[in-house]
């Protein structure tokens, strides 16, 4: 009997309380007729032979889940599933060139992929003077093999500034808790962005920002998340007067 394995899942991701479809792919996956999932309350609806509708309940918590398929063999290995509180959005080709660079908001997720050997994908935003915009590439953190290289060019196509496989160093991300150890929406473990570098230095930032004053006056606890990384010390520095 065919071991049933599940290679791809495409789109990787989705957004909390919304619908995605998603088309899956591998070996041994004769007969389709389900996807089952670590998200909670996901209802799934299958389209046809290689695709499925999954609706994601509102509120669930932002982080990365397991999708499998299930089919005449049993069900497959688990592909990594994206749940984030971002719009959501396609690649579209052709956006090989900047010339035809797909335009994208700010603030959004793109689901994207590499169609060929040496495949590049350009996109184009706008931005204001002076405002922090912060770009990442996942790959590696969901289960892709791609070594992708992510730079950032000016309007006339000048490069400004290249990250090439930075997911591979010393990383470290931040979960702010209550008391209880049950984390705080907003800065959840999947909305924490990972800090890099072999000594760190730096603000933390989830996905709405670094701005914890509304945290003022409660006890919280910290979850520290750390990968390829060996840990010495944390140190703590506050304001004059703080306890």
């Amino acid at each position: 009997m065919p071991n049933p394995v599940l290679h791809t899942v495409f789109p990787a991701g989705g957004q909390a309380g919304t619908s995605v479809i998603v088309a899956v792919d591998g070996t041994g996956l004769d007969g389709l007729r389900d996807i089952r999932s670590t998200i909670p309350r996901l209802t799934v609806k299958k389209i046809d032979a290689k695709r499925f509708s999954l609706d994601i309940p509102a509120g669930t918590p932002t982080g990365v889940y397991d999708l499998r398929a299930v089919g005449l063999h049993g069900m497959s290995s688990p592909r990594a599933f994206f749940v984030g509180n971002h719009a959501e959005t396609a690649e579209l080709e052709p956006n090989d060139t900047f010339e035809t660079a797909q335009l994208v908001p700010l603030d959004a997720v793109i689901n994207g992929r590499i169609e060929k050997p040496g495949d590049v994908d350009c996109y184009k935003f706008t931005a204001k003077a002076g405002q922090r915009v912060v770009l990442e590439c996942w790959a590696e953190r969901m289960d892709s093999n791609l070594c992708a290289v992510l730079e950032v060019n000016d309007g006339a196509g000048k490069r400004l500034e290249v990250s090439r496989g930075y997911a591979g160093v010393d990383r470290v991300r931040i979960e702010i808790q209550d008391v209880d150890g049950k984390p705080i929406p907003g800065s959840r473990l999947g909305d924490a962005l990972e800090l890099y570098g072999d000594s760190l230095e730096q603000t933390a930032f989830w996905t709405a920002g670094s701005d914890v004053s509304k945290l003022a006056g409660q006890a919280v606890r910290l979850r520290f998340v750390l990968r390829d990384a060996d840990v010495y010390a944390f140190q703590f520095q506050g304001q004059k007067g703080q306890k």
